[in-house]
């Protein structure tokens, strides 16, 4: 124990310590039934030390964390989140720019009628227009479903090229069980083509339900704007802050581990 006290140690003695930590610097009370005894100190890297002693011996590894030893993710996590704050504002920007040049146009609507003997006949639409630059095509469907399902085998079709083949199911449940009300699915449904190229176009229906008569309505929408990009660039820019984060948190933790009780202290 040579070097660790600075006072006359008397067997049977009994100190208590208490560190107030703000790191780099430690604010220490030794209590005893004598005297209560303040010492304030500050983390200093041990090549510090050696470069200042001029030792020729090599610097000893360290071993775990100390009590004020600082965060050495302290600077990046300041500067990660200034280019975070950058970043998303540039994605914000972005997406706000895209939403006020978005077509967001209704191309064409109506409203179908199935029933049950004609589940095996296809519906085909007249021609309409989709205009502007290759972009993509929102198909939404609604039906007024009650404890029912409908499936729609959709195909677009242009005049010329490839035609895209999709399928959609609507369904909707509710009930009652044991005095509480409980509803899943919904009556609507959308589907995004996401290139279709400008031209006239026709729809190609498929109905398909257990009901014997289902009505339902199909609109679709020129060039809508897609929250799903921006969410993806959001998640992506927010991985680094919160892998710092929780690099942060176990370096903490692991700095807090022999105090008592164990464990990171808030700020």
């Amino acid at each position: 124990m040579l070097g660790e006290f600075y006072w006359k140690v008397q067997a049977g003695e009994k100190c208590r310590v208490t560190d107030f930590v703000s790191p780099p610097l430690i604010l220490s009370q030794e209590k005893t039934d004598q005297e209560v005894t303040w010492v304030i100190g500050e983390y200093v890297e041990p090549e510090t030390i050696w470069s200042a002693f001029h030792l020729s011996t090599p610097v000893p590894p360290k071993i775990g964390i100390a009590a004020n030893q600082p965060s050495p993710l302290a600077a990046q996590s300041s500067s990660l989140m200034r280019r975070f704050g950058w970043f998303l504002a540039a994605a914000v920007l972005i997406h706000l720019f895209i939403l006020v040049i978005a077509q967001n146009k209704l191309v064409y609507e109506n409203h179908f009628v199935f029933q049950r003997s004609d589940k095996e006949k296809a519906l085909v639409t007249d021609l309409f227009e989709v205009p502007g630059h290759t972009s993509n095509v929102l198909v939404k469907s609604t039906a007024p479903l009650n404890n029912n399902w409908l499936h729609l085998h959709l195909t677009l079709i242009p005049e010329e090229g490839a035609a895209y083949d999709f399928g959609r199911e609507i369904s909707y449940y509710q009930g009652v069980d044991e005095g509480e009300r409980w509803s899943e699915g919904s009556t609507s449904d959308e589907a995004v083509l996401p290139a279709v190229p400008a031209g006239k176009y026709y729809l190609r229906i498929e109905p398909e339900s257990s009901a014997p008569r289902v009505d339902y309505t199909i609109r679709i929408y020129r060039d809508v704007p897609q929250w799903t990009i921006f969410g993806l660039a959001l998640g992506a820019l927010c991985f680094l802050p919160l892998l710092l984060k929780w690099r942060s948190r176990r370096f903490e933790a692991a700095r807090w581990a022999e105090s008592d009780p164990p464990g990171p202290k808030e700020d």
